[in-house]
């Protein structure tokens, strides 16, 4: 509704001028707050990367901090700001021409076909002629023949390039190197010979392997520390079950074996395993050695060695289909490279069936090993290796592990009985100096487990001028009939060079009783090793350490004064 538009200046005049106090504001840069002087020019030499920020409004800017604020532009490091925060030039794009030659070959093969020719610098001449070689140092390599036999060309790609007639040298490399494949005759024939002959050898000598080892792990249930085993769980197992319908078992399926594992005692980190270690290994050492001595056995554990004969007949297929190949090659007129190559597979047959028959020699031998180990087992003719395995091995993976464990144990205890051991020794040497030194007094002696009461000798005292202390320390005692229920009193206790074990409330008090240890024999409690059980004046004392390592070093010092 604004009415008639003006009408356009004249020639030479100009535009519309504009509005009152435009334009100066338009002349300006960004608007400067009241007040405040115009901010620096930076000229940056590079473009940076931008702070995006949220700037303030003129007004918010005089009513806050930043109207007192310093301009610290030229503080600013302006030339390292620049080098780490520059903004990358963007490189140029360089766009490849399309190939114009004409391409035959369907897009994705032909992306896969050029990635082949990447790596593959032989030419379609070359790889032919080293189709032809059975020496492993002549013929293809086993990764170039698989890709031959991926991208090789098939009835449409004939098809195709059969029907091209146009110059082969306006095709893509790609479709020339296909063009030419097209163009070998018996090609798939070639391809498929070449890798039987070179996998061959390889899966022959794999099996060989694998029987071998399999008629060892067969043999090796005849170990006769395995057999003893056997019999001291048959024993174990007629205790346990003793006056019941299990009981008076004279033999066992070795599916039982895991079973046996995992039977566990009061103590439920203790199993049938660790008494076998406990009470029986110590009179049969060399089961302790059956981990390792039917190793093969165990590392044969998931192989089913009834499959071993078919896959031998398999591969006697394999070199049979191998000669027919060959026989093919030169029914109707056979190049001399073809002649050559047939004589070289007749040669190649020849010398692996004569290994083949060893490897079915030792075939035979392993069927007739195992079938007597699972009669020796009373294991049933038509059991597989993996399940019988199996169960012997889980049985033995057990047993291993708590023999590591127990032997690691017994190097640990050995290690802090040295300990203890070298500690007393030092103090035995230091308590031999200070007698020496004149320092050892008058010898308070008594009857064995006597009690010194209240009015006895303090332990402070007995550092002032009696005898010296071997040991000192704080101990927990067991109450005697003071209370109604036995408790664990806190104790200061020091071994002295008179055989008496003194203890008082606290260090450096009077001592309320002693124990006179000779004639005494003191030992570790089995059912905890920081207590210290023995018998003295027909009572029985127990005495408790921090740690195992110190009942140790205590006990061992209390031993010189029990003879």
């Amino acid at each position: 509704m604004g009415g008639v538009p003006p009408p356009p200046p004249m020639p030479g005049m100009g535009g519309v001028p504009p509005p009152p106090g435009m334009a100066g504001m338009m002349m300006m840069g960004p608007s400067v707050p009241p007040g405040m002087p115009p901010r620096k020019v930076v000229k940056p030499k590079a473009k940076l990367r931008p702070y995006h920020w949220s700037k303030m409004t003129n007004l918010d800017v005089v009513t806050s901090l930043w109207r007192e604020a310093d301009d610290l532009l030229d503080k600013v490091d302006g030339p390292s700001l620049e080098d780490h925060f520059s903004m990358d030039k963007k490189k140029e794009v360089v766009i490849e021409k399309k190939d114009s030659k004409k391409l035959l070959m369907e897009s994705s093969k032909a992306r896969n076909v050029g990635i082949f020719l990447s790596g593959c610098k032989l030419s379609v001449q070359e790889i032919t002629r080293r189709l032809l070689e059975t020496d492993e140092n002549s013929c293809l390599p086993g990764d170039l023949i698989m890709a031959l036999k991926k991208f090789k060309p098939n009835d449409d790609d004939r098809e195709v390039y059969k029907g091209f007639k146009g110059s082969v040298s306006s095709l893509q490399d790609v479709d020339q190197f296909m063009y030419q494949l097209c163009k070998v005759p018996k090609l798939s024939q070639y391809i498929d010979m070449q890798l039987l002959l070179q996998d061959f050898p390889v899966q022959l000598e794999e099996m060989a392997s694998v029987i071998e080892r399999g008629l060892k792990a067969c043999k090796e249930i005849f170990t006769p520390a395995f057999k003893r085993l056997l019999e001291y769980v048959l024993a174990i197992g007629n205790y346990l079950n003793a006056g019941t319908a299990k009981g008076d078992c004279y033999g066992f399926k070795l599916s039982s074996l895991p079973q046996f594992c995992s039977i566990r005692g009061k103590d439920r980190n203790y199993t049938l395993v660790h008494f076998l270690f406990d009470r029986v290994m110590p009179v049969e050492p060399d089961m302790k050695k059956l981990p390792s001595t039917m190793k093969t056995l165990r590392e044969m554990a998931h192989m089913s060695l009834r499959s071993l004969p078919g896959e031998i007949e398999v591969m006697g297929k394999d070199l049979d289909k191998i000669v027919r190949n060959a026989e093919k090659l030169v029914e109707s007129d056979p190049s001399s490279a073809e002649k050559t190559f047939h004589r070289k597979v007749i040669q190649f047959s020849d010398t692996y069936r004569a290994k083949m028959a060893k490897v079915q020699t030792l075939v035979t031998e392993m069927n007739e090993t195992f079938s007597k180990a699972m009669a020796f087992l009373g294991e049933p003719s038509s059991v597989d290796s993996d399940e019988v395995f199996g169960h012997i091995n889980e049985f033995l993976t057990q047993l291993e592990r708590v023999i590591i464990d127990k032997e690691s144990e017994a190097e640990q205890e050995q290690r802090r009985a040295e300990k203890a051991k070298k500690l007393a020794e030092k103090r035995a040497e230091e308590e031999k100096a200070a007698a020496s030194r004149g320092e050892k007094a008058t010898t308070l002696r008594g009857k064995p487990g006597v009690t010194v009461g209240g009015g006895g000798v303090g332990a402070a005292s007995m550092r002032r001028g009696g005898n010296r202390p071997t040991r000192k320390g704080f101990l927990w005692k067991l109450s005697g009939g003071k209370h109604r229920t036995a408790k664990f009193d806190k104790r200061w206790f020091e071994l002295s060079t008179d055989g008496n074990l003194y203890y008082a409330k606290k260090e450096g008090a009077r001592a309320t009783g002693s124990i006179y240890l000779r004639g005494v024999n003191a030992e570790i409690d089995k059912s905890d090793p920081t207590q210290i059980s023995f018998l003295a004046a027909d009572r029985q004392w127990t005495i408790k350490a921090e740690t195992k390592e110190d009942a140790e070093a205590w006990l061992y010092s209390m031993t010189n004064y029990f003879q």
